[in-house]
């Protein structure tokens, strides 16, 4: 008895407190989806009165500018979380992402993430990357992106600016103290009274559990369901994010220059898109039970394994070539003008100006071509193993499905080629010979060719070319310092001749932008088949049947065409041979029929087995549920008739395959 003193005294302690808790906890998940303040602050208070006394919990705090709490955000939904990531499906028409990397996400238990990998908890996590999923073309909202932020685990420190909590207890002042403690001994022998009740309920589970092993269908003692996936093998593929570690991968890359800096060209292969993975899934469900009487049991068992391999790739393929020269020219000698004489100070200084006419040719011309195509292949393993059915075992049979497709041909060309003619007035002011400074005044008129190219080969080869023709001018200055002569000697090279140049007047059409264009679609027709139906046939047991499918000879613009010979590929197969099963009826034997009619007189009584009467038609080879024609029988209606051919009334037989 003291050991239950003492426990009821523990009791008695602390179940105020944990209605107190209770009460705490549900009041504070009312806040969840709270706005906070505008500097970011957050205050609540709780009161609550009652028999035992007045409990008061006040918080307040203020958060980090860099964190976001998903609670809030009316975009978002949760997809799925694991020790690394978080993904969530963001709606763009509600708002604008407004996550950026350094800030901390803060979720609840609701996101489904569990640092054990058991029970999801709330969770701190700073994002180092964010990967945007674009919309498919057939998704049905264009708004709708997936968003997987890449993260690393805080804690509450990295959470708040400061916390504050004040808690304060005080008990009840009722100068009636013994009707308090009456109402709380009443509250007490209630709770006592639920715990007994459901004491009762534990019971009488046990009961029956007990009862279930004595004589009944024996309790449970193996259920387990769980499937695991291995990744066998990759490259360049994550599997938490289902997608390429690296987009663009350099497989070569060459490039060179001229000697004389006019010409260069260069080849670069890269392979977009690239990746491979083999992954293998074994799922694995069984329950057992045991009774004293049912003995051991296996009701539930499945063991299955599938996978799948997968390879894809993009190769592009880019070729550039660049030419660019300058052919610069005097046209006839300088024009020397009067010198110009000053002093500084005491010092006499004399500039020997002069003027010289300069023709420039700049030439300059690019063309770069890029091939893109590629392909990808998958083996699909459809889940194969063993599975306990209708009291016994049945192989489920392996099924593999392949995909494989050639990527289109995509080229893309571009070029363009440009001159432009400057006729230049310089004035050159020379110190002496000593400090040669030069003004240059350039009016320029360019003359400009672009062309673009693209074609693509899929089924048919559709293209398109452009090109462009446009002339401008304007006028730059250019200011600077030649090479420096000294008794007939030039110094300065490479330093100088150095130079500051800026525009005048910036460049302008000198006649509008000209273009032609051209677009070039091929026509083309292609056969567009349809899925085989199901394996048709009379089947006794196993025999080979038939399945069909549409076959239509289709247009690029999905018309289909009825004449076929537009087609020249050789037509896809119609249909092809199957192999089915025909599975009997559980209960074939000792059917009985009833309700045959004749045409004639009926009568009752008589019995027959698959018995033919002279003179008349029958259909089938079994009397039960034939209608027989042409001669009127008497007393050929048969009641209680049994069937043992292949064809049983009242009960059905499917066909399916091995």
């Amino acid at each position: 008895m003291g050991h239950i003193g003492q426990a009821t005294c523990v009791f008695l302690f602390f179940a105020p407190l944990l209605v107190l808790a209770q009460t705490v906890f549900r009041d504070l998940d009312g806040l969840r989806g709270q706005p906070l303040e505008a500097d970011r602050r957050f205050s609540h208070v709780f009161d609550h009165a009652d028999q035992l006394g007045r409990t008061k919990l006040h918080y307040h705090g203020q958060l980090r500018e860099n964190v976001r709490l998903l609670g809030l955000c009316d975009a978002c939904a949760p997809i799925s979380c694991t020790r690394s990531s978080v993904t969530i499906s963001f709606d763009t028409d509600v708002m604008s992402l407004p996550f950026r990397e350094g800030e901390v996400l803060v979720g609840d238990w609701t996101w489904g993430c569990a640092d054990d990998g058991i029970m999801p908890n709330a969770f701190y996590r700073e994002i180092v990357e964010i990967n945007i999923e674009t919309p498919s073309a057939d998704s049905p909202r264009t708004g709708l992106v997936n968003v997987t932020f890449e993260t690393v685990d805080k804690s509450l420190v990295d959470v708040f600016v400061d916390l504050d909590i004040e808690f304060k207890w005080t008990p009840t002042a009722d100068p009636d103290f013994s009707v308090a403690a009456m109402n709380q001994k009443r509250s007490i022998w209630g709770k006592i009274k639920s715990g007994f009740s459901k004491a009762v309920s534990y019971v009488s589970k046990a009961a029956n559990t007990v009862g279930d092993f004595l004589v009944g269908n024996g309790v449970t003692i193996v259920d387990f369901d769980n499937s695991w996936n291995f990744n066998l093998f990759h490259y360049n593929w994550n599997s938490a994010t289902q997608r390429p570690q690296n987009a663009d991968i350099v497989l070569y890359q060459y490039g060179r220059k001229s000697t004389s800096g006019a010409h260069q060209w260069g080849v670069e292969v890269h392979c977009l898109n690239c990746y491979a993975y083999l992954q293998a899934t074994i799922h694995f469900k069984m329950k057992m039970t045991f009774g004293l009487v049912a003995g051991v049991d296996l009701p539930v068992f499945l063991f299955t394994v599938g996978g799948g391999f997968k390879v894809n790739a993009d190769f592009e393929v880019d070729a550039m070539y660049s030419f660019s020269k300058t052919i610069r020219e005097q046209i006839g000698p300088d024009v020397n003008l009067p010198n110009i004489n000053f002093f500084i100070g005491p010092i006499p200084v004399t500039i020997k100006p002069a003027i010289r006419l300069i023709l420039q040719v700049d030439l300059n011309a690019y063309a770069t071509a890029t091939v893109t195509t590629g392909f990808d292949f998958g083996v699909t393993l459809n889940p194969t193993g063993i599975e306990r059915a209708n009291g016994g075992f049945r192989f489920i049979p392996p099924s593999i499905s392949t995909s494989a497709g050639i990527h289109p041909l995509v080229m893309n060309v571009q070029g363009g080629a440009g001159i432009r003619l400057t006729v230049i007035p310089q004035a050159e002011f020379n110190f002496y010979g000593l400090v040669p400074i030069f003004f240059e005044f350039d009016p320029y008129v360019d003359l400009s060719l672009s062309a673009t190219a693209e074609g693509q080969q899929a089924r048919c080869f559709s293209g398109s070319a452009s090109a462009c023709f446009q002339t401008d001018w304007g006028i730059d200055a250019k200011v600077g310092v030649s090479e420096i002569g000294v008794a007939g000697y030039k110094f300065g090279k490479p330093t100088l001749p150095v130079s500051i140049g800026f525009t005048i007047i910036s460049r302008r059409a000198l006649t509008s932008k000209r273009c032609v264009s051209s677009v070039y679609n091929q026509p083309c027709y292609y056969w567009a088949t349809g899925n085989f139906g199901t394996c048709s046939g009379v089947f006794s047991g196993c025999n080979y049947g038939t399945q069909t499918r549409s076959v239509s000879c289709v247009s690029t613009q999905g018309v289909v065409q009825s004449d076929q010979t537009l087609c020249t590929a050789d037509k896809p197969a119609v249909s092809q041979s199957c192999y089915m099963c025909y599975v009997p009826p559980t209960t074939s034997t000792g059917t009985t029929s009833t309700g045959t009619t004749s045409t004639g007189t009926t009568s009752t009584g008589t019995t027959s087995t698959g018995t033919t009467s002279t003179g008349t038609t029958s259909t089938g080879t079994t009397s039960t549920g034939t209608t027989s024609t042409g001669t009127t029988s008497t007393g050929t209606t048969s009641t209680g008739t049994t069937s043992t051919g292949p064809t049983s009334t009242g009960t059905t037989g499917w066909p399916r395959e091995p």
